[in-house]
């Protein structure tokens, strides 16, 4: 018990070690703990092709009409969310408790939906109110849409069983690791009575890394709060259309709720 304890000690030393690096070194942060691009579907045109966006930026892939006039887009609609282009899931994503309880086409529906009230909410909340929603395309009318490509819920009772051990022998926690749960998106705008593309983006973002993590304890609090983060960014990115002054939250944080 005694080299249990003392392996688990020189474990977490190194585990808060990790973490303080990572907090001071914001680049190789995210460039460490961003998930990799997922691969593109049929959900986006072949054409223009997506760029390959940094680490720190809110979605791995990215492409915008830089000559537009964005300034004639006064207007937004929101198209409800595919789940036609999903990705098949491994045996390790199937492994979840909440398997038992909700299927994976109840998890789907749902996060589609919420991914669609997200966005909504986000736009709602803009307080230059730069785009109004609407429910019919017409000039100056821009529209939205966006598929659920992969989720994957995280393994929650895995989570709780790790960090109650992890009180008693130090390091078990870090297992949590692995017990992430993973969310892909795709989404396009497009002119509304042209149908001309002015905006494609994709994105995979895995659970937020952190050394309590509370959201981890729930199957799908962390996917949601990575949903969040997008939809508020978005709403920048559509604002501004930079790229280089729009980051996504940090990867890594001492306490996820």
């Amino acid at each position: 018990m005694g080299i249990i304890l003392k392996t688990g000690k020189i474990l977490l030393a190194i585990f808060f070690l990790s973490f303080i690096f990572l907090l001071s070194g914001c680049q190789t942060t995210y460039d460490l703990l961003r998930a990799d691009p997922a691969p593109q579907t049929k959900f986006l045109p072949r054409e223009p092709k997506l760029r390959e966006m940094e680490a720190t930026f809110p979605f791995r892939k990215m492409w915008i009409e830089k000559t537009a006039d964005w300034k004639n887009y006064t207007k937004i609609m929101i198209l409800p969310v595919s789940t036609r282009n999903l990705f098949e899931q491994s045996w390790w994503n199937m492994f979840n408790e909440v398997n038992t309880i909700n299927s994976a086409i109840e998890d789907h529906q749902y996060f589609a939906g919420y991914i669609e009230s997200s966005f909504r909410d986000a736009l709602k909340q803009d307080s230059s109110h730069k785009f109004k929603e609407v429910s019919t395309p017409g000039p100056g009318t821009v529209i939205f849409e966006m598929a659920l490509v992969k989720f994957v819920p995280t393994k929650s009772l895995l989570t709780i069983i790790e960090t109650v051990t992890g009180f008693f022998i130090p390091g078990v926690g870090l297992l949590s690791i692995f017990n992430s749960g993973e969310i892909v998106i795709e989404g396009k705008v497009t002119d509304a009575q042209t149908g001309r593309t002015l905006m494609l983006f994709a994105d995979r973002e895995k659970d937020r890394a952190a050394i309590i993590n509370i959201a981890g304890l729930q199957w799908y609090k962390p996917s949601e709060n990575n949903v969040d983060c997008w939809s508020e960014k978005f709403v920048e990115i559509m604002n501004t259309r930079k790229y280089k002054d729009v980051w996504i939250r940090c990867p890594v944080t001492i306490i996820d709720w």
